[in-house]
């Protein structure tokens, strides 16, 4: 809890298949997966979807929604049946979008977005979900310099000020090493090593 942990490799390393196993996506190729004592395919998708919260690289047709019923759309696995809101529904999501800096988008259509604002919004509706571990799969992958220095600072808050568990997927050294507790490295043939950031400062090959 409250760490960052970065998943580097090449292309084909395996990253996103290694994401999606660990959120319930795909089954393990052998052995098992434990989240809090309890392994992962035992749990109902509601009730894993309250404890992880996962974005990937799969970018969602959604043209007749926009940014906020977007965002809201994360805190499904507490409501209702009918999906009502309540009051603290409505407040995470407004917290989030303060966070994320998007109260001036709240009401434009998804589909009018650039990559990096849909890349945003989808994060939003992965944190409004709450849950104490947060998987992302290259999730920088559309942001510019200073935008990623923003989110930075979002990593930064959700493992300070809320004591998020974070594994995040990406090719970029600088920022992995800037910002992880410790990183997995998936290399050839199955081979791997997970260290601290200090440990891949002259092993990025």
């Amino acid at each position: 809890e409250g760490e960052i942990l970065f998943v580097m490799g090449s292309n084909g390393s395996g990253k996103s298949t290694l994401l999606k196993t660990l959120s319930n996506l795909t089954p393990p190729l052998s052995g098992s997966i434990s989240l809090k004592g309890k392994e992962t395919r035992d749990y109902s998708s509601i009730d894993f979807a309250k404890k992880v919260s996962v974005l990937l690289t799969d970018k969602p047709n959604l043209n007749v929604m926009n940014v906020k019923e977007v965002i809201s759309l994360g805190r499904f696995p507490h409501t209702s049946f009918w999906g009502s809101l309540n009051t603290k529904d409505k407040k995470i999501i407004d917290e989030t979008i303060e966070l994320l800096k998007l109260q001036h988008l709240t009401k434009k259509n998804y589909n009018t977005l650039s990559d990096g604002q849909k890349q945003k919004v989808l994060l939003g509706r992965t944190l409004v979900q709450n849950s104490p571990l947060i998987i992302l799969d290259e999730p920088t992958s559309f942001l510019d310099v200073p935008r990623k220095n923003e989110f930075s600072e979002i990593l930064k808050f959700l493992v300070e000020k809320q004591n998020k568990t974070i594994i995040l997927s990406s090719h970029d050294w600088d920022f992995a090493l800037k910002n992880a507790h410790s990183l997995l490295f998936l290399g050839a043939n199955g081979h791997y090593k997970k260290g601290l950031p200090e440990d891949f400062y002259f092993n990025q090959d």
